[in-house]
């Protein structure tokens, strides 16, 4: 998200290869599909550790997917299903949707 998504994340990821850095994601408070978009880029290359600080799924009452991530194994195998491997749950999607402009 800060880096500006996935293809810019791996355009960092290789300098950090082509520097012999080691890498490691951290993750705050995310729902699944933001966590699985974590996962599929650390697993696109080996300069990433085998491990990913991802506590948001283990804090969040509620999800937008049919499969929330499931992370109490401490592991998380990648769907070979398209995309992310979870489809949007379109009732939770709802319940979260706001139609009010809020002005910050």
């Amino acid at each position: 998200m800060k880096q500006g998504g996935p293809l810019r994340v791996r355009d960092m990821v290789g300098t950090a290869e082509a520097a012999g850095m080691k890498l490691v994601i951290g993750h705050g408070f995310g729902l699944s599909p933001y966590t699985l978009g974590e996962i599929h880029v650390a697993a696109t290359s080996n300069a990433f550790l085998a491990a990913i600080e991802s506590v948001g799924p283990e804090k969040m009452l509620d999800d937008v997917v049919d499969s929330p991530v499931d992370m109490s194994t401490g592991r998380h195998t990648i769907s070979d299903a398209p995309g992310l491997g979870v489809a949007l749950d379109e009732d939770r999607m709802e319940k979260y949707l706001t139609r009010e402009v809020v002005r910050v």
